[in-house]
């Protein structure tokens, strides 16, 4: 779909090039973590099987996103490139799209949390023999599961209308300001997260 790549903030040969190198620089850091882990030091503990979990959901992520970037494109046309042509299936690629989508953002979600449970997993082996750093390691972790659950339906309620012609009240008007709430008071709760845990250093 060439004739779409150029719509959006960000023109799709530069917006897949930046992804690429980025992604590829992560998935060398952790197979250098892991490379250390089983190879060095020779254990493997609770941290590495989420950030193998995490890396997993990286990665489907990613695969996804290459599976409706063409479409991704395609539906912002009309915002960013006046004029340009519907394409004939347009109504069923934005059904597709908003799919995929939601699909690859809750797989990033899971990603990202699963970054911050890995160091949880470290700080709780440096507080084990101080009780009350203990209890409060527990009150974290319990707070940053639900912020992670939570962070799970945003994707999802923000724009619950799937094979719908409903989906186009979610971007205009009251489901901007409904997309926009989730998206605030999740990006909150994962900043009041991830300072309790960096709280235990």
């Amino acid at each position: 779909m060439a004739l779409y790549d150029n719509a959006g903030r960000i023109h799709k040969h530069e917006f897949v090039s930046s992804i690429l190198v980025f992604s590829v620089i992560s998935l060398i850091s952790v197979s250098a973590r892991l490379y250390i882990r089983i190879r060095i030091q020779k254990q493997v503990g609770l941290d590495d099987g989420i950030l193998l979990f995490g890396t997993g959901c990286f990665i489907a992520g990613l695969v996804l996103l290459f599976l409706f970037i063409d479409q991704l494109f395609e539906i912002e046309a009309p915002l960013f490139l006046p004029g340009a042509p519907i394409g004939p299936n347009f109504l069923g690629d934005a059904f597709y799209y908003q799919k995929m989508s939601a699909a690859a953002l809750v797989l990033t979600w899971c990603s990202l949390v699963s970054v911050k449970f890995c160091f949880l997993c470290l700080f709780k082996k440096l507080v084990e023999r101080i009780r009350p750093m203990v209890v409060y390691w527990w009150v974290t972790t319990i707070f940053n599961a639900a912020v992670s659950a939570y962070g799970v339906t945003v994707y999802i309620a923000a724009c619950p209308y799937f094979n719908s012609l409903r989906i186009v009240t979610c971007s205009s008007g009251a489901g901007v300001t409904k997309t926009a709430a989730f998206a605030a008071s999740q990006m909150i709760l994962d900043v009041v997260g991830d300072l309790m845990s960096k709280s235990h250093l």
